[in-house]
Protein backbone atom coordinates (compact mmCIF):
# COMPACT_ATOMS: atom_id res chain seq x y z
CA UNK A 1 0.00 0.00 0.00
CA UNK A 2 3.03 2.47 0.61
CA UNK A 3 4.03 2.29 -3.23
CA UNK A 4 0.67 2.75 -3.97
CA UNK A 5 0.27 5.23 -2.13
CA UNK A 6 3.60 6.83 -3.56
CA UNK A 7 2.88 6.03 -6.87
CA UNK A 8 -0.14 7.78 -6.64
CA UNK A 9 2.05 10.98 -5.38
CA UNK A 10 4.37 11.32 -8.20
CA UNK A 11 1.20 10.68 -10.54
CA UNK A 12 -0.44 13.84 -8.88
CA UNK A 13 2.42 15.80 -8.75
CA UNK A 14 2.91 14.94 -12.61
CA UNK A 15 -0.62 16.08 -13.57
CA UNK A 16 -0.25 19.29 -10.84
CA UNK A 17 3.01 20.60 -12.39
CA UNK A 18 2.10 19.94 -16.24
CA UNK A 19 -1.56 21.08 -16.11
CA UNK A 20 -3.32 24.63 -16.71
CA UNK A 21 -3.00 26.74 -13.49
CA UNK A 22 -6.57 26.44 -12.50
CA UNK A 23 -6.97 22.62 -13.30
CA UNK A 24 -3.37 22.01 -11.55
CA UNK A 25 -4.99 23.54 -8.60
CA UNK A 26 -7.92 21.38 -8.63
CA UNK A 27 -6.34 18.55 -8.66
CA UNK A 28 -3.66 20.01 -5.87
CA UNK A 29 -6.56 21.26 -3.45
CA UNK A 30 -8.63 17.48 -4.60
CA UNK A 31 -5.49 14.86 -3.40
CA UNK A 32 -5.08 17.13 -0.29
CA UNK A 33 -8.38 16.71 0.64
CA UNK A 34 -8.57 13.28 0.13
CA UNK A 35 -5.60 12.13 1.66
CA UNK A 36 -6.59 14.27 5.15
CA UNK A 37 -10.13 13.61 5.64
CA UNK A 38 -10.36 10.23 3.37
CA UNK A 39 -7.40 8.05 3.42
CA UNK A 40 -4.63 9.37 5.91
CA UNK A 41 -2.31 6.26 6.26
CA UNK A 42 1.01 5.30 7.31
CA UNK A 43 4.02 5.38 4.09
CA UNK A 44 7.37 5.06 5.57
CA UNK A 45 9.06 5.39 9.33
CA UNK A 46 12.16 6.93 10.00
CA UNK A 47 13.25 4.53 12.98
CA UNK A 48 11.56 2.22 15.07
CA UNK A 49 8.01 2.50 16.10
CA UNK A 50 7.25 1.81 19.77
CA UNK A 51 3.81 0.36 19.45
CA UNK A 52 3.16 1.25 23.15
CA UNK A 53 3.52 4.78 22.42
CA UNK A 54 0.42 6.74 22.35
CA UNK A 55 0.18 10.54 21.47
CA UNK A 56 -0.47 13.62 19.21
CA UNK A 57 2.14 11.73 16.54
CA UNK A 58 3.74 8.43 16.32
CA UNK A 59 6.90 7.72 19.12
CA UNK A 60 9.24 8.66 15.41
CA UNK A 61 8.84 10.96 12.37
CA UNK A 62 6.34 9.08 10.18
CA UNK A 63 5.80 10.04 6.48
CA UNK A 64 1.57 9.97 5.85
CA UNK A 65 -0.20 9.99 2.92
CA UNK A 66 -1.91 13.52 3.91
CA UNK A 67 1.70 14.83 4.22
CA UNK A 68 2.67 14.32 0.89
CA UNK A 69 -1.02 16.06 -0.22
CA UNK A 70 0.20 19.05 1.81
CA UNK A 71 4.18 19.21 0.70
CA UNK A 72 2.23 18.75 -3.09
CA UNK A 73 -0.15 21.63 -2.33
CA UNK A 74 2.39 23.55 -0.56
CA UNK A 75 4.73 23.06 -3.61
CA UNK A 76 2.07 24.36 -6.17
CA UNK A 77 1.02 27.34 -4.48
CA UNK A 78 4.73 28.71 -3.68
CA UNK A 79 6.16 27.91 -7.36
CA UNK A 80 2.76 28.72 -9.27
CA UNK A 81 0.93 30.71 -6.88
CA UNK A 82 2.98 32.35 -4.45
CA UNK A 83 1.06 35.90 -3.51
CA UNK A 84 -1.74 33.35 -2.65
CA UNK A 85 -1.07 31.56 0.40
CA UNK A 86 -0.52 33.20 4.13
CA UNK A 87 -0.14 32.37 7.28
CA UNK A 88 -0.11 34.22 10.92
CA UNK A 89 3.02 35.79 12.06
CA UNK A 90 2.20 33.50 15.41
CA UNK A 91 2.58 30.31 13.69
CA UNK A 92 6.30 30.91 12.61
CA UNK A 93 6.95 32.38 16.48
CA UNK A 94 5.76 28.79 17.97
CA UNK A 95 7.28 26.53 15.56
CA UNK A 96 10.81 28.11 16.09
CA UNK A 97 10.47 28.25 19.97
CA UNK A 98 8.88 25.00 19.65
CA UNK A 99 12.34 24.02 18.48
CA UNK A 100 14.00 25.57 20.79
CA UNK A 101 12.51 23.95 23.97
CA UNK A 102 13.39 20.40 22.01
CA UNK A 103 16.95 21.27 21.74
CA UNK A 104 17.57 22.91 25.05
CA UNK A 105 14.55 22.08 27.31
CA UNK A 106 13.27 18.56 26.69
CA UNK A 107 15.96 16.98 25.73
CA UNK A 108 15.60 16.15 22.01
CA UNK A 109 13.98 12.80 21.98
CA UNK A 110 12.78 10.83 18.37
CA UNK A 111 9.21 11.47 20.29
CA UNK A 112 9.69 15.16 19.97
CA UNK A 113 10.87 15.43 16.97
CA UNK A 114 7.89 13.21 15.74
CA UNK A 115 5.61 15.91 17.40
CA UNK A 116 7.77 18.83 16.22
CA UNK A 117 6.81 17.29 12.38
CA UNK A 118 3.58 16.87 12.87
CA UNK A 119 2.60 20.21 14.18
CA UNK A 120 4.58 21.55 11.76
CA UNK A 121 2.63 20.32 8.56
CA UNK A 122 -0.42 20.91 10.33
CA UNK A 123 -0.09 24.42 10.99
CA UNK A 124 0.99 24.99 7.37
CA UNK A 125 -2.64 24.04 6.70
CA UNK A 126 -3.65 27.02 7.32
CA UNK A 127 -1.79 29.43 4.63
CA UNK A 128 -3.00 26.03 1.88
CA UNK A 129 -6.38 26.93 3.46
CA UNK A 130 -6.12 31.05 2.63
CA UNK A 131 -4.91 29.72 -0.53
CA UNK A 132 -8.34 26.68 -1.12
CA UNK A 133 -10.03 30.49 -0.21
CA UNK A 134 -8.57 32.36 -2.78
CA UNK A 135 -9.76 29.49 -5.51
CA UNK A 136 -13.12 29.26 -3.93
CA UNK A 137 -13.11 33.22 -4.10
CA UNK A 138 -12.46 33.38 -8.01
CA UNK A 139 -15.27 32.03 -9.61
CA UNK A 140 -18.95 30.12 -9.07
CA UNK A 141 -17.35 27.42 -10.68
CA UNK A 142 -14.65 26.28 -8.24
CA UNK A 143 -17.16 27.19 -5.81
CA UNK A 144 -19.46 24.59 -7.52
CA UNK A 145 -16.13 22.31 -7.93
CA UNK A 146 -15.44 22.41 -3.97
CA UNK A 147 -18.63 21.52 -2.66
CA UNK A 148 -19.34 18.49 -4.98
CA UNK A 149 -15.92 16.98 -4.13
CA UNK A 150 -16.63 17.69 -0.64
CA UNK A 151 -20.08 15.83 -1.11
CA UNK A 152 -18.86 12.95 -2.78
CA UNK A 153 -16.75 12.47 0.24
CA UNK A 154 -19.37 12.48 2.45
CA UNK A 155 -21.31 10.37 0.69
CA UNK A 156 -18.28 7.82 0.11
CA UNK A 157 -17.92 7.63 4.03
CA UNK A 158 -21.68 7.62 4.39
CA UNK A 159 -21.86 4.55 1.90
CA UNK A 160 -19.32 2.49 3.79
CA UNK A 161 -20.64 3.42 7.04
CA UNK A 162 -24.26 1.60 6.12
CA UNK A 163 -22.36 -1.20 4.58
CA UNK A 164 -20.62 -1.89 7.70
CA UNK A 165 -24.17 -1.27 10.06
CA UNK A 166 -25.25 -4.16 7.34
CA UNK A 167 -22.68 -6.52 8.30
CA UNK A 168 -20.18 -6.40 5.37
CA UNK A 169 -16.73 -7.38 6.23
CA UNK A 170 -14.90 -4.30 3.83
CA UNK A 171 -11.15 -4.57 3.69
CA UNK A 172 -9.09 -3.35 6.17
CA UNK A 173 -7.10 -1.03 3.69
CA UNK A 174 -10.35 0.53 3.03
CA UNK A 175 -11.49 1.33 6.74
CA UNK A 176 -8.11 1.77 8.72
CA UNK A 177 -9.69 -0.54 11.50
CA UNK A 178 -11.51 -4.04 11.31
CA UNK A 179 -13.70 -3.43 8.68
CA UNK A 180 -16.38 -3.35 10.36
CA UNK A 181 -18.18 -1.95 13.24
CA UNK A 182 -16.18 -0.57 16.08
CA UNK A 183 -16.00 -3.67 18.01
CA UNK A 184 -18.66 -4.38 20.71
CA UNK A 185 -20.44 -1.17 19.80
CA UNK A 186 -22.92 -0.29 17.03
CA UNK A 187 -20.56 2.41 15.88
CA UNK A 188 -19.66 3.19 12.84
CA UNK A 189 -16.42 4.39 11.81
CA UNK A 190 -16.25 5.00 7.58
CA UNK A 191 -12.65 5.00 6.03
CA UNK A 192 -10.95 6.46 9.17
CA UNK A 193 -10.91 3.57 11.74
CA UNK A 194 -12.55 5.55 14.43
CA UNK A 195 -16.28 7.07 15.06
CA UNK A 196 -14.52 10.03 16.86
CA UNK A 197 -12.21 10.59 14.20
CA UNK A 198 -15.06 10.36 11.35
CA UNK A 199 -17.30 12.45 13.27
CA UNK A 200 -15.06 14.81 13.59
CA UNK A 201 -14.01 14.99 9.85
CA UNK A 202 -17.92 15.63 9.01
CA UNK A 203 -17.96 18.05 11.35
CA UNK A 204 -15.18 19.88 9.94
CA UNK A 205 -16.23 19.25 6.16
CA UNK A 206 -19.73 20.62 7.24
CA UNK A 207 -18.20 23.85 8.13
CA UNK A 208 -16.39 23.95 5.08
CA UNK A 209 -19.29 23.69 3.10
CA UNK A 210 -21.55 26.44 5.26
CA UNK A 211 -20.57 30.08 3.51
CA UNK A 212 -21.15 28.43 0.26
CA UNK A 213 -24.81 28.05 0.80
CA UNK A 214 -25.01 32.13 0.57
CA UNK A 215 -24.21 31.62 -3.02
CA UNK A 216 -26.35 33.17 -5.70
CA UNK A 217 -26.62 29.65 -7.52
CA UNK A 218 -29.13 26.97 -6.81
CA UNK A 219 -27.42 24.13 -7.72
CA UNK A 220 -24.62 25.61 -5.59
CA UNK A 221 -26.77 25.76 -2.74
CA UNK A 222 -28.47 22.49 -3.21
CA UNK A 223 -25.09 20.78 -3.24
CA UNK A 224 -24.24 22.06 0.12
CA UNK A 225 -27.39 21.89 1.71
CA UNK A 226 -27.15 17.85 0.68
CA UNK A 227 -23.94 17.91 2.16
CA UNK A 228 -24.46 19.51 5.46
CA UNK A 229 -27.42 16.73 6.00
CA UNK A 230 -25.20 13.87 5.00
CA UNK A 231 -22.26 15.26 7.32
CA UNK A 232 -25.10 15.19 10.12
CA UNK A 233 -25.95 12.04 9.53
CA UNK A 234 -22.79 10.35 9.27
CA UNK A 235 -21.64 12.22 12.92
CA UNK A 236 -25.12 10.66 14.67
CA UNK A 237 -24.30 7.19 13.35
CA UNK A 238 -20.80 7.44 15.28
CA UNK A 239 -22.49 7.81 18.45
CA UNK A 240 -19.97 10.79 19.41
CA UNK A 241 -21.16 12.52 22.50
CA UNK A 242 -19.62 15.54 21.95
CA UNK A 243 -19.28 15.77 18.29
CA UNK A 244 -23.07 14.71 17.92
CA UNK A 245 -23.53 17.72 20.04
CA UNK A 246 -21.22 19.91 18.14
CA UNK A 247 -22.76 18.90 15.02
CA UNK A 248 -26.18 19.68 16.02
CA UNK A 249 -25.02 22.92 17.51
CA UNK A 250 -23.41 24.24 14.85
CA UNK A 251 -26.23 23.50 12.27
CA UNK A 252 -29.00 25.01 14.84
CA UNK A 253 -26.61 28.03 15.47
CA UNK A 254 -26.04 28.71 11.27
CA UNK A 255 -29.96 27.99 10.51
CA UNK A 256 -30.86 30.57 12.38
CA UNK A 257 -28.17 33.16 11.92
CA UNK A 258 -27.32 32.88 8.44
CA UNK A 259 -28.52 35.33 6.03
CA UNK A 260 -28.87 35.35 2.44
CA UNK A 261 -31.13 33.40 -0.34
CA UNK A 262 -31.96 29.96 1.47
CA UNK A 263 -35.67 29.76 1.70
CA UNK A 264 -38.15 28.99 4.53
CA UNK A 265 -39.13 26.09 2.81
CA UNK A 266 -34.78 24.58 2.85
CA UNK A 267 -34.14 25.56 6.06
CA UNK A 268 -37.35 24.05 7.25
CA UNK A 269 -36.18 20.71 4.68
CA UNK A 270 -32.72 20.65 6.85
CA UNK A 271 -34.59 20.70 10.44
CA UNK A 272 -37.08 17.79 9.79
CA UNK A 273 -34.12 16.01 8.71
CA UNK A 274 -31.46 16.69 11.20
CA UNK A 275 -34.38 16.06 13.65
CA UNK A 276 -34.85 12.49 12.06
CA UNK A 277 -31.74 11.29 12.42
CA UNK A 278 -31.89 12.73 16.03
CA UNK A 279 -34.57 11.01 16.59
CA UNK A 280 -33.52 7.78 15.11
CA UNK A 281 -29.97 7.46 16.76
CA UNK A 282 -31.48 9.36 19.80
CA UNK A 283 -31.56 5.81 21.88
CA UNK A 284 -28.12 4.61 21.01
CA UNK A 285 -26.65 7.75 22.27
CA UNK A 286 -28.61 8.84 25.41
CA UNK A 287 -27.73 5.06 26.22
CA UNK A 288 -24.31 5.65 25.96
CA UNK A 289 -24.29 8.76 27.53
CA UNK A 290 -26.02 7.45 30.48
CA UNK A 291 -23.97 4.24 30.92
CA UNK A 292 -20.90 6.29 31.20
CA UNK A 293 -21.75 9.86 32.25
CA UNK A 294 -18.84 11.02 33.46
CA UNK A 295 -16.81 9.79 30.55
CA UNK A 296 -15.27 6.44 31.83
CA UNK A 297 -12.07 7.67 33.27
CA UNK A 298 -12.05 11.20 32.14
CA UNK A 299 -12.00 12.21 35.77
CA UNK A 300 -9.00 10.33 36.63
CA UNK A 301 -6.57 11.74 33.74
CA UNK A 302 -7.69 15.18 34.63
CA UNK A 303 -6.32 14.43 38.02
CA UNK A 304 -2.93 13.22 36.86
CA UNK A 305 -3.05 15.98 34.30
CA UNK A 306 -3.45 18.82 37.15
CA UNK A 307 -0.75 16.90 39.57
CA UNK A 308 1.87 16.85 36.57
CA UNK A 309 1.67 20.58 36.00
CA UNK A 310 2.22 21.24 39.66
CA UNK A 311 5.32 19.75 38.73
CA UNK A 312 6.18 21.06 35.16
CA UNK A 313 3.74 24.16 34.70
CA UNK A 314 6.59 26.57 33.23
CA UNK A 315 7.75 23.98 30.65
CA UNK A 316 5.92 21.67 30.00
CA UNK A 317 7.10 17.54 29.97
CA UNK A 318 7.30 18.12 25.86
CA UNK A 319 5.93 17.72 22.91
CA UNK A 320 3.88 14.22 21.96
CA UNK A 321 5.59 12.98 25.45
CA UNK A 322 2.59 13.06 27.79
CA UNK A 323 2.24 9.74 28.42
CA UNK A 324 5.55 8.56 28.87
CA UNK A 325 6.33 11.09 31.42
CA UNK A 326 3.04 11.84 33.48
CA UNK A 327 2.82 7.31 32.94
CA UNK A 328 5.65 7.87 35.46
CA UNK A 329 3.89 9.45 38.41
CA UNK A 330 0.61 8.56 37.92
CA UNK A 331 -1.37 5.16 37.35
CA UNK A 332 -4.30 5.45 34.92
CA UNK A 333 -2.14 7.35 32.45
CA UNK A 334 0.37 4.73 32.37
CA UNK A 335 -2.22 2.07 30.78
CA UNK A 336 -1.59 4.18 27.62
CA UNK A 337 -4.55 7.42 27.53
CA UNK A 338 -3.53 10.88 27.78
CA UNK A 339 -5.94 13.60 29.47
CA UNK A 340 -8.49 13.84 27.73
CA UNK A 341 -9.19 17.48 26.90
CA UNK A 342 -6.81 19.09 24.66
CA UNK A 343 -6.41 22.17 26.30
CA UNK A 344 -4.94 20.48 29.45
CA UNK A 345 -2.75 18.20 26.74
CA UNK A 346 -1.75 21.65 25.57
CA UNK A 347 -0.59 22.90 28.42
CA UNK A 348 0.83 20.21 30.07
CA UNK A 349 2.94 19.16 27.21
CA UNK A 350 4.32 22.19 26.16
CA UNK A 351 3.42 24.64 28.99
CA UNK A 352 1.80 28.09 28.99
CA UNK A 353 3.85 30.08 26.69
CA UNK A 354 3.82 27.87 23.97
CA UNK A 355 0.15 27.14 24.71
CA UNK A 356 -0.58 30.71 24.45
CA UNK A 357 0.96 31.33 20.77
CA UNK A 358 0.00 28.03 19.77
CA UNK A 359 -3.71 29.53 20.02
CA UNK A 360 -3.46 32.82 19.70
CA UNK A 361 -4.69 32.68 15.84
CA UNK A 362 -7.52 30.28 16.69
CA UNK A 363 -8.33 32.73 19.83
CA UNK A 364 -8.35 35.79 17.03
CA UNK A 365 -10.22 33.87 14.48
CA UNK A 366 -13.21 33.26 16.80
CA UNK A 367 -12.96 36.12 18.73
CA UNK A 368 -12.92 38.50 15.92
CA UNK A 369 -16.07 36.44 14.39
CA UNK A 370 -17.76 37.87 17.82
CA UNK A 371 -16.86 41.24 17.41
CA UNK A 372 -18.05 41.34 13.81
CA UNK A 373 -21.20 39.77 14.69
CA UNK A 374 -22.53 42.75 16.21
CA UNK A 375 -21.91 45.22 13.28
CA UNK A 376 -24.96 43.67 11.31
CA UNK A 377 -22.99 44.56 8.00
CA UNK A 378 -20.45 42.27 8.63
CA UNK A 379 -22.48 39.29 9.31
CA UNK A 380 -20.65 37.11 6.60
CA UNK A 381 -21.23 34.30 5.58
CA UNK A 382 -17.87 33.07 7.04
CA UNK A 383 -18.00 34.69 10.08
CA UNK A 384 -21.53 33.07 10.80
CA UNK A 385 -19.74 29.53 10.37
CA UNK A 386 -17.36 30.63 13.00
CA UNK A 387 -19.80 31.82 15.44
CA UNK A 388 -21.65 28.44 14.76
CA UNK A 389 -18.80 26.01 15.13
CA UNK A 390 -17.44 28.13 17.98
CA UNK A 391 -19.43 25.97 20.99
CA UNK A 392 -19.50 22.85 19.65
CA UNK A 393 -14.91 23.09 18.80
CA UNK A 394 -14.73 24.06 22.30
CA UNK A 395 -16.67 20.73 23.62
CA UNK A 396 -14.64 18.68 21.37
CA UNK A 397 -11.50 20.31 22.47
CA UNK A 398 -12.88 20.40 26.18
CA UNK A 399 -13.81 16.41 26.22
CA UNK A 400 -10.76 15.05 24.05
CA UNK A 401 -7.55 15.40 22.32
CA UNK A 402 -8.00 13.81 19.26
CA UNK A 403 -8.78 16.95 17.82
CA UNK A 404 -4.34 17.74 18.16
CA UNK A 405 -3.42 14.34 16.35
CA UNK A 406 -2.84 12.56 13.07
CA UNK A 407 -4.96 14.05 9.98
CA UNK A 408 -7.52 16.00 12.28
CA UNK A 409 -5.39 19.01 13.19
CA UNK A 410 -4.45 19.96 9.77
CA UNK A 411 -7.65 19.75 8.70
CA UNK A 412 -8.50 22.09 11.50
CA UNK A 413 -6.11 23.93 10.08
CA UNK A 414 -7.22 23.95 6.83
CA UNK A 415 -10.63 24.95 7.18
CA UNK A 416 -9.56 27.93 10.10
CA UNK A 417 -7.53 29.13 7.03
CA UNK A 418 -10.50 29.20 4.56
CA UNK A 419 -12.64 30.65 6.81
CA UNK A 420 -10.63 33.26 7.84
CA UNK A 421 -9.48 34.03 4.63
CA UNK A 422 -12.98 34.09 2.87
CA UNK A 423 -13.97 36.99 5.70
CA UNK A 424 -11.20 39.44 4.81
CA UNK A 425 -12.47 38.66 1.29
CA UNK A 426 -15.63 39.77 1.80
CA UNK A 427 -14.45 42.73 3.43
CA UNK A 428 -12.58 43.31 0.22
CA UNK A 429 -15.81 42.43 -2.00
CA UNK A 430 -13.57 39.75 -3.34
CA UNK A 431 -15.67 36.56 -3.12
CA UNK A 432 -17.67 36.27 -7.08
CA UNK A 433 -21.49 34.95 -6.53
CA UNK A 434 -21.86 35.82 -2.64
CA UNK A 435 -24.19 38.00 -1.43
CA UNK A 436 -23.41 40.39 1.34
CA UNK A 437 -25.35 41.13 4.26
CA UNK A 438 -26.60 43.98 3.36
CA UNK A 439 -27.46 42.84 0.46
CA UNK A 440 -29.87 40.62 2.15
CA UNK A 441 -31.43 43.12 4.31
CA UNK A 442 -31.90 44.91 0.71
CA UNK A 443 -33.51 41.96 -0.39
CA UNK A 444 -35.88 40.81 2.46
CA UNK A 445 -37.16 44.78 2.51
CA UNK A 446 -37.67 44.68 -1.30
CA UNK A 447 -39.82 41.68 -0.87
CA UNK A 448 -41.71 43.04 2.30
CA UNK A 449 -43.22 46.21 -0.01
CA UNK A 450 -43.61 43.93 -2.90
CA UNK A 451 -45.67 42.00 0.10
CA UNK A 452 -47.83 44.91 1.23
CA UNK A 453 -48.06 47.20 -1.65
CA UNK A 454 -48.79 44.63 -4.33
CA UNK A 455 -45.95 46.34 -6.70
CA UNK A 456 -43.46 44.46 -8.89
CA UNK A 457 -40.32 45.76 -7.06
CA UNK A 458 -37.05 45.46 -9.01
CA UNK A 459 -34.53 43.11 -7.89
CA UNK A 460 -31.88 40.94 -9.25
CA UNK A 461 -32.92 37.53 -10.02
CA UNK A 462 -31.40 34.24 -8.83
CA UNK A 463 -29.02 32.53 -10.76
CA UNK A 464 -30.19 29.34 -11.97
CA UNK A 465 -26.67 28.13 -12.66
Amino acid sequence: MQILYLAVGIAMAAIVFSARVQVAERFAIAFLILTVAVFPRSIVSIGTLDPLHVGLAQSTITVMSYHVGIALALAFYLLRRPRVIKAPASLTVFMIILVIFVVFVWGGTSQQWSGVWHLGMALACWPLGVGIASFVASSAQNQLFLARFVVVILLGELIVSVLQILGFSLPIQLTAGSGELLVGTERVIGTLGNPANLSKVSFLLMLALMPLASSDSRRLRRTVLVGIMIATLIATLTISRANVIATVLALAIWLVLSPGRMSFGQRFSIIIGAGIVVVATGDSTLARLLSDPEGSIRPQLIEGAMEQLNRTFLEGVGINSYVSVVGQFHATTATGFPVHNAFLLLLTELGPILTAIFLFPLVWLFGRALVRFFDKTKRDPATITLIAALPGLVAIMYTGYGILGSFLLPLLMLVCGLLGDLVKRHDAGDWTGLESPGAAQEKLHLRGRRSTTGRATAHPKESRS
